[in-house]
């Protein structure tokens, strides 16, 4: 008796994973290929000619201005070192059987000046083992030039990273002239040269099948040449007879190390000919054309005994797939820990105002101050407008004799963020600044205050969050006037008031238009700080360190007491955070003197601060207004760049690359990195590593909740989807490309409630957010973003866990979130608690999931000068899971 057993089996697969300290990403499975189809009689790669072109130029996007681009399968043109070798064409033939065939046209320039390179990337990088591959060509027709030639190469990564595969390959093989002809390193020569070899003559029009192994263990390679006659063999067909030629134990041009990476793809080159038009086109001789066909490429691991097909492509279709991980390759990148300085340099003369926006010279300090109660976009150097409505005056760098320094003038209150928060110990701040030549009235001043870097995020008021003030002021007693009057002071805070005490100026050493500086120790365990002013003479010092303020000098004033800072505040709405808990910024309050004149300005310079102790300071922020400077603090830093790879974009480091329509610089920051977001908009792409059609698709990702949006605009949304989300066809067109094709997407955003964003809080701002997914149609209708969850203020800095989990069978998925709470959560963190669940969603797009995309900004930042990013949108721990489902039938 027979029986049969129908069993549902499920094979879990941990498919991506990325924490932004190591990132890996899982082979395809099984005979899984992604497959790419050729349109017959176009283009291959990037077609250009020389006009116009500058010598050395990049390959040229396809979303840049003017041209036509063509791109299939990936192939990409290469970067050449003069105008003069750009011409050329690489197309598919519109034979029953396709190849790939090269021409050049002949237009001003002869055509013994030609030469095309294209490459092709797999989807591996190879460090170790046994590459395989094999390739067809045909030798033209009839004799042309002396300087014929076509060769096929292994390419390095480093090299097709910077799309430009033209130097240090391994091995060249191919088709020079009348004889078949090759490039290697010969015995003695060193490691990055190569000599040509000429080993036997090449009949016309005949094809020859190349199998060439290279170990990348030994760096030693061979090949065998066979002669097909007139005719072609298919892709697995074995050549009859012996070898036409060979040669083994030949050495690599240049061996593998940290400059080249390991091999990653394959190129082609083709010089001088002449074939009097391109493919296709009238005067066309296809006898002076190459041709190529049945590429094929496995690769055996240094533990197996077999190899592992990878790469197959006969110019109808192409296939390729990932090797498994566990055989001996991954796609893992590893930051590394650094201790850096972030500087930024000022550029000269600029004006901002502060209220109707008017400005001077480029680039743009802080933005006009705007609406009340909303958070100020950041200018440059992390400037920021704050304070309230109605204040007309300026932040500028000008000059003072040769010296850059700040200005401030009318009624400006201004900010930026100095360092990571310091929460205990000492710290030591200075600055120095210029008296005007009058005040106008017993309110003119020009404080210097220090806030958290939280007070930074919603600073409105400075007076309701500054830890310490200390200024030059008009002195007691003076009263409103039209007229400036002349007399000064400067002020410290005291616990309850902003000007808590006046320095005593009965003997006059405060003069207008004279020098001085400002010096705080600050004890933040004890919630003191004393304070110290210095005559420095009648111009800055250009480099600080000329005046010594704490060794050679005397100071002319002093609080003499340890005042308490302003640990409290009038404000009972705010949360003590925001007072003598952390300095981390800092900022100018300018109010109530005149505009017209600079005499009448504040100029201030040589802003520096410190941790330490009494006897040992280090550095973490200077600034100079020429140059300002973040010392010391730590980052992992990942600085993603455009990719030429527009259908696998896989070369920025950590293998992103960021989408054309929003290419700012990323970063990882912090002691447990993360992906920040910051006040741009970042927009990046990634493959997956595997093709996903069918069973259970899962992925998890961590996201910290931000301070508050910027505007109704703002969001993030994290999607995956097919291949066309990464291509340049659908990232050519116009600024929402980025948005195309996805089959799931997430997100985050300013909570809506019926189209209006809910404002909320003490300081009204957009600080609720909501947790989205996006009910989709399934043939690429947007559908709703659907709010799973609402959170307020109070999860400010929460991560949130957001699960998927898609059913690729049924086109339906649910969307989960859960609360992580304020520590930073690693990828093996258990879920917090539940917040929502949506289910049933539909897809955007019916398609396989191959990529996934990141966009996301426009939250206040502090970057690249902070480690932890308070009140910065965070993303960290994607994890991407695939359950492949089957029928396992048992007989027995």
């Amino acid at each position: 008796m027979t029986a049969v057993a129908v069993v549902l089996a499920a094979a879990t697969t941990l498919v991506y994973e990325n924490d932004f300290s190591t990132r890996s990403s899982a082979s395809a499975l099984g005979s899984e290929w992604s497959v790419y189809e050729y349109d017959k009689g176009g283009p291959v790669a990037y077609d250009y000619d020389a006009t116009g072109l500058s010598s050395n130029r990049a390959i040229p996007y396809p979303w840049s201005n003017g041209g036509v681009y063509s791109q299939q399968d990936g192939w990409v043109k290469a970067q050449n070192d003069s105008q003069s070798v750009r011409r050329g064409r690489s197309s598919i033939s519109d034979e029953a059987d396709p190849a790939l065939v090269f021409s050049d046209k002949d237009l001003s320039v002869d055509a013994t000046n030609h030469n095309i390179t294209i490459y092709h990337t797999f989807r591996n990088v190879f460090t170790n083992g046994v590459i395989k591959m094999q390739f067809d060509v045909r030798q033209v027709d009839k004799y042309v030039s002396s300087k014929l030639l076509t060769w096929t190469r292994l390419i390095y990564d480093k090299q097709a990273m910077n799309n430009h595969a033209i130097s240090a390959y391994p091995i060249e093989l191919g088709l020079s002239s009348s004889r078949l002809s090759g490039g290697w390193r010969d015995p003695g020569q060193p490691d990055d040269n190569r000599t040509f070899h000429s080993f036997t003559n090449a009949t016309w029009s005949h094809w020859y099948r190349y199998y060439v192994t290279c170990d990348l263990d030994s760096m030693r390679s061979s090949f065998e040449v066979y002669d097909l006659g007139t005719g072609r063999i298919g892709m697995d067909d074995v050549p009859v007879g012996e070898p036409y030629a060979s040669a083994s134990d030949l050495l690599f041009r240049k061996n593998l190390d940290e400059s080249t990476g390991g091999i990653s793809g394959i190129s082609i080159r083709v010089g001088y000919c002449d074939t009097k038009g391109y493919y296709g086109e009238e005067g066309f001789d296809e006898g002076y054309a190459y041709k190529y066909d049945n590429i094929k490429a496995s690769w055996k691991a240094p533990s197996s005994d077999s190899f592992v097909e990878f790469y197959r492509n006969d110019f109808s279709k192409s296939k390729r797939r990932t090797i498994d991980g566990s055989l001996g390759t991954s796609h893992t990148y590893k930051l590394a820990d650094n201790v850096e300085s972030s500087s930024f340099y000022y550029y000269d003369e600029l004006v901002r105002d502060s209220s109707d926006g008017t400005q001077i010279g480029t680039p743009y300090l802080p933005a006009k101050l705007g609406t009340v109660n909303k958070v100020q976009e950041i200018g440059v150097d992390g400037w920021r407008f704050c304070g309230a409505s109605g204040y007309k005056g300026t932040i500028a760098v000008t000059t003072n004799g040769s010296n850059k320094v700040g200005m401030l003038t009318k009624d400006v209150q201004v900010m930026q963020p100095m360092c990571p928060d310091v929460t205990s110990g000492k710290a030591k701040f200075e600055y120095d600044f210029r008296m005007p030549a009058g005040w106008n009235g017993n309110y003119g001043n020009c404080y210097l205050i220090l806030i958290s870097r939280k007070g930074y995020d919603e600073a409105y008021n400075y007076a309701n969050m500054s830890l310490v003030n200390v200024g030059p002021c008009s002195a007691d007693g003076q009263s409103n006037a039209t007229t400036p009057v002349a007399t000064y002071s400067v002020a410290n805070s005291s616990k309850t008031s902003v000007t808590g005490k006046r320095f005593d100026n009965s003997d006059g050493a405060f003069k207008p238009l004279r020098w001085y500086r400002i010096q705080v120790f600050i004890d933040l365990d004890n919630s003191t700080y004393e304070s110290f002013v210095y005559d420095i003479g009648a111009s800055a010092p250009t480099t600080p360190d000329d005046f010594d303020s704490s060794d050679t000098n005397t100071a002319i004033r002093a609080s003499g007491v340890r005042d308490l800072f302003r640990s409290n505040s009038p404000d009972t709405t705010k949360d003590p955070q925001y007072y003598g808990k952390a300095i981390g910024a800092y900022g100018f309050v300018s109010w109530n003197n005149p505009a017209a004149s600079t005499d009448y300005a504040i100029l201030v310079d040589n802003v520096r601060f410190w941790k330490g102790d009494w006897d040992d300071w280090t550095l973490l922020f200077q600034n100079t207004f020429a140059v300002s400077k973040r010392i010391g603090f730590e980052r992992k830093s990942l600085n993603i760049v455009p990719s030429g790879y527009f259908d696998r974009p896989e070369h920025g480091e950590d293998g992103w690359a960021l989408a054309p329509t929003f290419n700012s610089t990323v970063h990882i920051a912090g002691a447990n990195p993360a992906l920040e977001a910051g006040d741009g908009i970042r927009s990046v792409v990634q493959p997956l590593g595997r093709t996903i059609r069918s069973g259970k698709f899962s992925a998890q990702y961590d996201v910290r909740a931000p301070m508050l949006w910027n505007s109704s605009m703002d969001y993030f949304w994290l999607q995956f989807g097919g291949g066309a989300m990464a291509s340049a066809s659908t990232w050519a067109a116009n600024a929402y490309r980025y948005q195309t094709h996805p089959v799931i997407r997430t997100g985050m955003q300013p909570s809506l409630t019926s189209g209006n964003v809910i404002l909320t809080g003490p300081t009204g701002i957009r600080n609720m957010t909501g947790f989205v997914a996006q009910d989709g149609t399934g043939a690429g209708g947007d559908g709703a973003m659907r709010p799973t969850k609402h959170v307020d203020q109070t999860y400010v800095g929460h991560w949130i866990r957001v699960r998927i989990d898609a059913d690729m069978n049924a086109k339906k998925w649910t969307h989960t979130v859960y609360d992580m709470g304020t520590e930073h959560p690693t990828a093996d963190t258990a879920n917090g608690t539940l917040l929502g669940t949506k289910e049933n969603l539909n897809f955007v797009f019916n398609d396989p999931i191959t990529h996934m995309h990141i966009i996301m900004g426009r939250s206040p930042s502090y970057a690249p000068w902070s480690d932890d990013l308070p009140g910065e949108m965070l993303v960290d721990n994607i994890r991407v899971w695939h359950d492949r489902e089957g029928l396992s039938i048992t007989i027995k």
